[in-house]
């Protein structure tokens, strides 16, 4: 059976993606919550950009690296192999579930052809990984890269940690005063952003 029809393996292979989306999409939407009660969930959640300055703070050095690092990783590989057995449909697969990122693809797909090395090392979200392994990077490689990457920008939040004491300590307190509101909108908002891709995605005849 040859990858492009072979479904089921396809499928296997981008489990481990859906579910960090619908991990990351639920610490979006209790981001508030979780800000102010238990950080280290919020991160290992969702350790998105934002969420690991604000989280970075009330969390140990040496634990945060414990949990993010393996949280931001864990999918990296499946992506890679996904990108090198599948090419084009695995492209496909990956920019239709992200949305909005399908306009970036083909720019992405030139740069990875000539250096799928520093797009891993400077960007290594699910995209890239997949043409990291579309454009045939070293496997070695891509895991050393996408590491030091991912360690390179944890150290460069817990580095940020004093500089942005101020912005980062108002954030916190008006989340402390107002956690119930807060949460309520942020659930609301990805609740009407998540109904909105899904109805972009149905097909033309169910409209």
């Amino acid at each position: 059976m040859t990858p492009a029809v072979d479904r089921r393996r396809l499928a296997l292979l981008l489990l481990p993606f859906a579910l960090s989306a619908l991990a990351s999409t639920l610490g979006v939407a209790l981001a508030p919550m979780l800000l102010v009660h238990a950080p280290l969930g919020l991160v290992a959640l969702s350790p998105l950009g934002r969420h690991l300055l604000l989280a970075s703070p009330h969390i140990d050095t040496w634990l945060l690296f414990a949990v993010a690092l393996p949280r931001m990783f864990i999918v990296d590989p499946f992506m890679y192999v996904l990108g090198r057995d599948y090419g084009e449909i695995a492209m496909r697969e990956v920019v239709d579930r992200l949305g909005g990122a399908g306009r970036w693809v083909r720019w992405l797909d030139r740069i990875a052809r000539k250096a799928s090395w520093l797009l891993v090392l400077l960007w290594a979200d699910p995209l890239v990984c997949t043409l990291a392994g579309a454009s045939r990077l070293d496997p070695r490689a891509f895991v050393a890269l996408n590491l030091a990457g991912t360690l390179g920008a944890l150290a460069l939040v817990k580095a940020s940690n004093e500089a942005l004491a101020g912005p980062v300590g108002w954030v916190q307190r008006v989340l402390t005063d107002h956690t119930l509101t807060a949460t309520l909108v942020s659930v609301l908002v990805v609740a009407v952003a998540v109904g909105l891709r899904w109805a972009a995605r149905r097909p033309a005849e169910e409209r």
